[in-house]
């Protein structure tokens, strides 16, 4: 029996792509994420703010442990090394299959997938999020090396640049 070679592409729970929302009520409550998946099909979820903090958590861990060597670290010390890799690697398809937010999904997104359970394993090369709604759904996204660390910077630059997702609120002003 021969074994199939299989791309990213061939998998249809791979992420090419991510666009997020924080949702903010005087302070950060939650968040959404959208992916764009590899098969051109999307998937859109809630985070409560107790599930964005442990998400930040593990894509922190899963970023620590695999950041040297890979193509984020090569990209950051040379970008030309971009150019050397396929149309389908992560670092083209981050930009070009970024989804779009439209006003409705804002709304939709705590009644669509509002995630009550989350799992994060260590794929070596993809960071697998095992997630299970609120509803009691279940689904696995699974995203490159790649992404996963663009993820991880994301949430660190631009929903925490005041230390909003890590910091607890303590004693009253």
């Amino acid at each position: 029996m021969e074994a199939e070679k299989r791309t990213t592409n061939d998998e249809p729970n791979i992420v090419a792509g991510f666009k997020v929302a924080a949702i903010l009520n005087k302070k950060i409550t939650g968040a959404c994420i959208k992916y764009s998946m590899y098969d051109g099909t999307e998937r859109l979820s809630f985070f409560p703010i107790s599930h964005l903090k442990s998400l930040h958590k593990r894509l922190e861990y899963f970023s620590a442990m695999h950041y040297y060597g890979s193509d984020m670290q090569r990209v950051a010390d040379d970008p030309a090394f971009a150019a050397s890799l396929a149309d389908d690697h992560a670092v083209h398809t981050m930009e070009r299959m970024k989804p779009v937010f439209s006003d409705s999904e804002f709304s939709q997104a705590q009644n669509k997938f509002c995630v009550g359970t989350l799992a994060v394993a260590d794929g070596n090369k993809t960071c697998i999020i095992h997630l299970t709604s609120t509803a009691g759904e279940r689904r696995t996204d699974i995203l490159p090396e790649f992404t996963a660390m663009n993820l991880f910077g994301f949430l660190c630059a631009v929903i925490n640049p005041h230390n909003l997702l890590l910091s607890e609120t303590l004693g009253s002003a």
